[in-house]
This record gives structure tokens, sequence and C-alpha cells, in this order.
């Protein structure tokens, strides 16, 4: 059975149907395990903030733009997501020569390049905007995020893990 990925107190929060005009942003941070954040930019609070596979990511998003489509809305979806192919192709541990580590951090980087430009493809195959930034231009702020930091700056309230963080650090 599929998992519902929307629950009923977040779809009211989309607000779509109502008059009031509402910009929501998905960001996305794609890897192994995926960090999605939907946001409302007009109200500026965090709907959505999860980590989820590629699949459960794009079966999301088409339920999104399901509902997008078929609710008579002001404002608009946009996404932002984080594509490592625009950064160097070769990544090596500080002070590590060792070729079988460079080879390995290369295929993971390579995989995480693969998932960004499918999920971008597909998401602009739906008809939306896909903003794209490079790993390292995708905060004001460098460096992982806390759980407290993360808290104190959005007033987000539950769990969270680095990857729906740094999803929401695009967005936010």
């Amino acid at each position: 059975m599929k998992k519902k990925l929307l629950s009923d107190e977040q779809v009211k929060l989309l607000n779509w149907g109502s008059n009031q005009f509402h910009d929501y942003t998905i960001g996305l941070d794609p890897g192994k395990s995926t960090g999605f954040c939907l946001y409302d930019k007009s109200q500026k609070v965090i709907i959505m903030l999860d980590t989820l596979d590629f699949w459960e990511v794009f079966d999301l998003i088409k339920e999104l733009s399901f509902i997008h489509s078929n609710i008579d809305h002001q404002g608009k979806l946009s996404f932002v997501i984080e594509n490592s192919s625009l950064n160097k192709p070769t990544f090596a541990k500080a002070g590590d020569g060792k070729e079988l580590t460079r080879q390995k951090i290369s295929r993971n980087v390579g995989m995480n390049q693969r998932e960004s430009v499918l999920l971008i493809e597909g998401i602009r195959r739906l008809g939306y905007e896909v903003k794209e930034i490079t790993p390292s231009k995708k905060s004001a702020y460098k460096g992982k995020i806390t759980v407290p930091m993360f808290k104190a700056m959005t007033g987000w309230k539950g769990s969270s893990s680095q990857h729906a963080r740094d999803a929401a650090m695009l967005v936010i």
C-alpha cells in the first residue's frame, strides 16, 4: 500500500482554494536520502519537512502538482534544488591522497548528480520553474545547521534530518 505523503493538516495549510495569495517553494537536497521542504513564502512558514527516497519525492511532487493544478488559487509553486553537477566533478578528502577514497567519493557524488538531474527534468516536464543551486551557494550560513540553530531560525518544532534542514535552507 502506498504511503500517504501529505497529511490532511498539511493539505489544509496549503490553502490553495482560498482567496489569499500564496507563493509556495519546494526545496530539494537530492541524495540517497533526499531532503524535502515545502515552504509558504507568503506566510513564512514551513508546511512540510521530511527526508524521503527518490520515488517518494517524485510521487509527492506529482501529488502537489495535481492539487496545484486542480484548485483555483492565487500564487505559484516553484522549486529550488541543490544540483551538485554544477560543482567540480571529482572530490577528495582533505589530506587523503588515496585513489580508492577519491573514486568512492566521486561515485557517490555522481549518484547524487544523477538524482538531481532526474528531479530537475521531471519537475520541468510538469511545467514548473526550477532554480538550480550549487551546494557551496545554498546558504549564507557556511557549514551544517544544527537542530537547535534550525529551530531558532525557523520556529520549526518537529524533528529534522540534516538533509531536510539543508533543503529548508534552500528556500528560506
